[in-house]
């Protein structure tokens, strides 16, 4: 294995370590935004990949609550933004 390879398996997990601690300790990267606005997105564009029956009033609201979070996630980014 190459030295890059051997490195990457060495820090695989870190990334987890390193996430929690700095939640555990207050600390806030504008990359966290990224991943959590990722996550609401996800949840949204899965009615993109498989599209609900709007007539239904239930799946209809479905899709309009995971719009409206996604976009919540989206100005909150904005606003952690450098």
């Amino acid at each position: 294995m190459s030295p890059a390879g051997e490195a990457r398996v060495g820090l695989e997990g870190a990334d987890e370590l390193m996430t929690a601690w700095r939640h555990a300790n207050g600390l806030r990267l504008f990359s966290d935004c990224i991943v959590e606005a990722n996550t609401v997105h996800e949840r949204f564009d899965s009615y993109r990949l498989s599209p609900p029956d709007l007539s239904s009033p239930a799946s209809a609201s479905a899709v309009i609550a995971a719009a409206s979070a996604a976009q919540a996630a989206v100005v909150r980014c904005n606003g952690e933004a450098p």
